[in-house]
């Protein structure tokens, strides 16, 4: 670097004693009368353009153009080498996924690999919040064959891949971890401990961002609660699904179909987490069923409450607890909100059970012809 501001700085002063040696040589030209012309001159010389309206009428004059003209060839060639080369470089890091998302903001970051991530994220573009590839940052540790094949997705156009290790803060900063809105970490089934992996990489993640919405996939049970303590919002448990599922399709022969039926977006029913309106806040379940059943036909089956970043619906909750004017109560109102779950699942609530703030209504409707339900 200090090599090359030196290099700088000399060409920098060459030009400008040959300007001025021009000038002092040539001025009796007509064409030469202001320092504007020498500046023409010098630029057309140095560029090697050479449009002949200016010319040296002095032997010592000639000399200089020479010395000029070959500073400049060397001038121009080193600068095309250099921004050929940082071309080059740039296209080479974004093919390998070393480059930095500083330009992102309120994107869903997947973290990890899976076999079937292709189709993910397919699903994650078609049904997602942005519904644009381009608002997708995957992290992993692939090769450059993997990177490809995604690349060749013509639905994941736009994907952005960064080539870096899930559970470094550092990697995570170069993906835009800390402005992403919603992040996946997913358990790599080649990983010998997968769980210990996730664990590390949730960990990372809220060093970076204690905001977003984080959900992580899981395998061992044991894992469960490491992870909710490390900061993960919501749990993928696989295994737990299958043991559930092959319970209820044995007891309830067509419950498989159901939930299949229900979980597909691509298919009849859908459930759908929806903004309770604000004029219904702090009335009865009821009301805001039958309105769904009367305007819209569809069926409301529950609710998620204390909805929202963690964090945030800790201190909200801290925050109301301690407005009680009982001082006797304070202590069982704040040791209530201590225990307040972010994202709690509200199924079947009975009628008069009231509608709180920071909730969501779940609805299962039809899905609608053609598109989203």
């Amino acid at each position: 670097m200090r090599q090359q501001r030196r290099l700088a700085w000399g060409l920098a002063v060459f030009f400008v004693v040959a300007g001025l040696l021009f000038w002092w040589l040539e001025h009796d030209q007509e064409q030469v009368r202001t320092p504007v012309d020498v500046l023409y001159w010098l630029v057309t010389t140095t560029a090697t353009v050479g449009y002949g309206d200016i010319t040296p009428k002095t032997q010592l004059g000639r000399l200089l153009v020479i010395l000029v003209v070959l500073a400049g060839v060397t001038v121009v060639a080193t600068v095309a080498a250099r921004a050929g080369s940082a071309i080059l470089q740039q296209r080479l890091e974004q093919l390998r996924g070393f480059v930095r998302m500083d330009h992102l903001g309120a994107h869903t970051l997947v973290c990890g690999w899976s076999e079937d991530l292709d189709s993910m994220l397919g699903s994650l573009v078609e049904h997602g919040p942005h519904g644009r590839a381009d608002r997708i940052v995957l992290i992993s540790n692939m090769d450059m064959d993997r990177m490809s094949a995604l690349r060749s997705r013509p639905h994941l156009e736009g994907l952005h891949l960064v080539n870096g290790d899930i559970t470094q803060a550092a990697d995570l900063e170069r993906a835009g971890a800390a402005r992403a809105a919603m992040a996946l970490i997913l358990a790599d089934d080649h990983d010998p401990a997968p769980d210990s992996r996730t664990l590390l990489a949730v960990m990372a993640f809220r060093q970076l961002n204690k905001e977003a919405h984080l959900c992580a996939e899981v395998r061992e049970q044991r894992f469960v609660g490491y992870l909710r303590d490390a900061g993960a919002d919501e749990l993928i448990d696989p295994s737990a699904f299958r043991r559930a599922m092959a319970a209820q399709m044995l007891v309830a022969p067509g419950m498989g179909n159901v939930f299949d039926d229900l979980l597909r977006l691509d298919k009849g029913a859908v459930f759908s987490f929806e903004e309770i309106p604000p004029e219904l806040v702090g009335r009865p379940f009821a009301e805001l069923a039958r309105r769904y059943l009367d305007e819209e036909g569809a069926m409301l089956v529950g609710l998620v409450e204390n909805v929202g970043s963690p964090l945030q619906v800790k201190r909200e909750a801290l925050r109301e607890a301690q407005k009680t004017p009982d001082v006797s109560h304070l202590v069982s109102r704040l040791r209530e909100a201590k225990l307040v779950q972010p994202h709690h699942p509200v199924l079947c609530p009975p009628p008069d059970h009231l509608l709180r703030p920071r909730s969501r209504a779940v609805v299962v409707r039809r899905k609608r012809e053609g598109g989203r339900s």
